[in-house]
């Protein structure tokens, strides 16, 4: 349900109402309930690596990596970067640094020696988890460039004046690298006093407390560090959720990267909120590898932006009888309008009656705007959809004033999914987040009566 407000004119603003209050749980605590409550449901599952958790298996292998990353020396408010693409590791780091209270950082693996540079400096990152390589880039050869020095003490302590808060380099695996610890050796370096510390940590963790920081160019200038707390992304994925239908039956297929809050946000914690499971096909993108692990799997959800539905459309098409996906029915999707045409290949070709428009930014957690099943058919083709539950909504002029419905301005959002702040920027801060709580999105749009 939604409640609109105005005047005389109806101006562009929405609120977005529900029965459903917002979570107070913290990530790492909501891991530890669902594992309690669905011990052997699958969670988490990596196609092509051929590995699959319970919730209660992630949950144990959670604890002993977080009890590593406190063996190291971290302490509450580090931050730790993920610099990989969809595999264990990336999911595993995630939720550790959320149980041990530290800050999760998504570096994004295209990045090269100067974005890695800079991105270890904006938000001084102590602790970095890379994988060895994939593809062209080799990560190891990466930090070695940009750390010469790394290792030359017989240690594997980072000591480097170019990026004087880094201290650890893990790499995933099991793989020995001079002067960095591979991700195995967590399990096995901490004591009966990390796992007291650990305990310590769960019964001080805040819902509120900056847990993970996305790099984005906002609107303008260098990439910026959008810090989300708990509270942003546990409700977000709960809202957006219950607007994808997603529950404890829900196979979602995760095509997109995590390092990207659609695919950690919108993917992974979602399951996660709402007890499903996390099918990740590969590390990266293939079309034919996606509706493999879909058809093993049977999942009932895939996640993309419209390019790729646009693949597996043709994929499937182009190979009949190859893949059993008639277990498939809903779909995300996010990154731009859904077309007539492509809704209806995804109807006809891969049997999905209900795609799932969204719209956001790393800023809100993401999503602010979302296509429901009930939309009217012009709406899912022309629209973002309507505000989420606990989300405001409006459409401004360049003076800042709400615009009647139908005129268009700046699209603005405001509620529990702000961002906490772009990491140690108060101006630039200030420039996208307005005294009174509304996220200048930097995107014009269109609001109609409706709310769509």
């Amino acid at each position: 349900p939604r409640r609109f407000f105005s005047g005389a004119k109806k101006l562009s603003y929405a609120c977005g109402t529900s029965d459903i209050p917002l979570s107070s749980e913290t990530i790492g605590g909501m891991l530890r309930r669902q594992a309690n409550e669905r011990p052997d449901h699958p969670f988490q599952v990596f196609y092509q690596k051929g590995i699959e958790y319970t919730y209660k298996e992630f949950d144990q292998r959670v604890d002993e990596i977080a009890k590593g990353f406190i063996a190291l020396g971290l302490q509450p408010g580090d931050r730790v970067g993920m610099y990989a693409y969809n595999r264990p590791e990336w999911s595993l780091t995630q939720y550790a640094c959320a149980r041990a209270n530290l800050i999760l950082v998504n570096v994004n693996p295209a990045f090269q020696t100067d974005d890695l540079e800079y991105a270890l400096n904006k938000v001084g990152i102590k602790c970095l988890v890379m994988q060895e390589q994939f593809s062209h880039s080799h990560y190891v050869d990466i930090v070695r460039h940009l750390i010469p020095e790394l290792g030359a003490d017989g240690t594997t302590r980072v000591n480097s004046d170019l990026v004087p808060a880094l201290e650890h380099v893990i790499v995933t695996g099991s793989k020995r690298h001079k002067g960095m610890l591979n991700f195995k050796e967590l399990y096995s370096i901490y004591a009966s006093r990390d796992a007291d510390e650990m305990q310590h940590r769960e019964a001080e963790a805040d819902f509120e407390a900056p847990v993970n920081i996305q790099f984005t160019s906002g609107t303008t200038g260098f990439p910026k560090g959008a810090t989300l707390t708990h509270h942003n992304l546990i409700n977000n994925a709960l809202f957006h959720g219950l607007a994808a239908e997603n529950d404890a039956d829900t196979r979602l297929c995760i095509s997109v990267p995590l390092y990207h809050t659609m695919g950690m946000g919108m993917g992974n914690l979602s399951m996660l909120v709402h007890g499903g499971t996390s099918v990740y096909p590969m590390e990266g993108f293939a079309p034919d590898i996606n509706l493999q692990a879909i058809d093993k799997y049977k999942c009932n959800s895939v996640i993309g932006v419209p390019t790729m539905f646009t693949y597996l459309v043709k994929e499937h098409k182009d190979n009949p009888g190859k893949y059993n996906i008639a277990d498939l029915s809903r779909g995300v999707m996010a990154g731009s309008i859904c077309s007539e045409e492509l809704l209806r290949k995804c109807e006809s070709i891969l049997g999905i009656d209900y795609v799932s428009v969204s719209y956001g930014m790393s800023e809100t957690s993401p999503i602010s705007f979302q296509v429901r099943r009930d939309a009217p058919r012009d709406k899912k083709i022309s629209t973002v959809g309507t505000i989420l539950p606990h989300t405001e909504g409006k459409v401004i002029d360049d003076k800042g004033f709400t615009v009647p419905v139908g005129q268009k301005g700046e699209i603005c959002t405001r509620g529990y999914l702000v961002m906490d702040e772009y990491f140690n920027d108060p101006e630039k801060t200030a420039e996208t987040v307005t005294p009174r709580g509304w996220v200048l999105t930097g995107d014009q749009g269109i609001m109609d009566e409706e709310g769509y």
